[in-house]
């Protein structure tokens, strides 16, 4: 992603969710995990989009040369609590 664009982030729960499952709401944090943001929850723009298994938000406003990992934590109608992109997965790096 270049510096001062705005970008679509989206994980896809399917694969954990029971027959009938669905989620309720979810949350977006960021972390910066190569180079220095201070305040990388500053790249997730707006509250996440709930599409059927789908959860949706929009990253921009970070550091060139900083990479970042967003994470959805959703809570499902069956109580439970999951998270996704998978520690590791999913990394966004800004350039200029």
């Amino acid at each position: 992603m270049r510096a001062g664009e705005e970008e679509v982030f989206t994980v896809d729960f399917v694969n954990l969710l029971a027959a009938g499952e669905t989620i309720v709401s979810a949350v977006w944090t960021s972390t910066a995990v190569g180079g220095g943001d201070p305040n990388p929850n500053a790249t997730i723009q707006g509250a996440a989009s709930i599409s059927g298994s789908k959860v949706s938000t929009f990253i921009s406003n970070g550091i060139p040369g900083v990479r970042y990992a967003p994470i959805c934590t959703a809570q499902t109608s069956e109580g439970k609590t999951l998270v996704l992109p998978e520690y590791g997965m999913g990394q966004l790096e800004v350039t200029l």
